[in-house]
């Protein structure tokens, strides 16, 4: 199952949806030439091969991403990372930090881990069937709890909106993603996303953007960039502060 043409090979589905800057229903013949049996979209079109025609085809793709792949949001657990700066530290502190007590799954810039397995990714928050094909894999391995990068542009084409968090970190907003969003503005609304609901860009923008990270081992301290940190320079230290604008927390 695939919404991009360029992806389709002989056997897939190719479903038509409505992206943000151009409608997939245009390359129903370039998806065809590629091998697809089958095509659902929200409009009938003639074409060499069945085509099935659903209301709402962004909704619906999700839901059949979902039957195909087997895969029930409700049997995970998610926790979303989202800002400009810090996800991939950020998600990769506490994976490493909650595998200490249960089986966790890590999604993101360095792809998708559990344990020592890892698969490779081509975005920070993979598209909508990579996603559901990388959710069976979790499923397969008995994990629940899935600490994923969510960037912006991610929220802005509505990726993941069928996701619910259980708990959700916001880093920060700089100016590098405005060739996207066009305006600052633009990008805050996209981190206001429904998925991301319980996140108050305007205040926790201030509030509760993470400055620094703090490794504490012993009686030694050491202050870290947060934006220079990997996983492998942190990964043997287990307790953390956090530092924001006004208390330290330490986790």
């Amino acid at each position: 199952i695939e919404d991009d043409s360029r992806k389709i090979k002989d056997g897939y589905i190719f479903v038509a949806t409505e992206g943000f800057n151009v409608d997939h229903f245009d390359y129903i013949d370039d998806a065809i030439a590629n091998g697809a049996i089958a095509i659902v979209a929200d409009r009938k079109v003639n074409c060499s091969v069945p085509i099935f025609v659903v209301d709402n085809i962004n909704d619906y793709y999700f839901e059949l991403c979902s039957k195909f792949y087997d895969v029930n949001f409700d049997e995970f657990e998610f926790i979303g990372i989202t800002g400009t700066d810090g996800k991939t530290t950020t998600a990769s502190v506490i994976t490493e930090l909650l595998e200490d007590v249960e089986r966790c799954c890590y999604i993101g810039t360095n792809g998708v881990r559990i344990g020592d397995e890892l698969l490779s990714t081509n975005n920070t928050t993979p598209c909508v069937s990579e996603l559901f094909s990388y959710l069976k894999f979790v499923k397969e391995r008995n994990c629940k709890v899935v600490v994923m990068e969510v960037s912006s542009e991610s929220l802005l084409h509505n990726r993941l909106k069928p996701f619910r968090f259980i708990s959700c970190g916001f880093t920060n907003i700089t100016e590098d993603h405005l060739n996207v969003h066009k305006t600052i503005e633009n990008y805050r609304n996209a981190e206001k996303s429904t998925s991301f609901d319980d996140i108050d860009v305007d205040e926790d923008m201030e509030k509760y953007r993470v400055e620094k990270v703090y490794h504490t081992k012993g009686t030694f301290h050491q202050e870290l960039d947060l934006r220079g940190l990997n996983k492998s320079a942190c990964a043997h230290y287990k307790r953390f502060c956090v530092c924001r604008l006004k208390p330290m927390f330490r986790v």
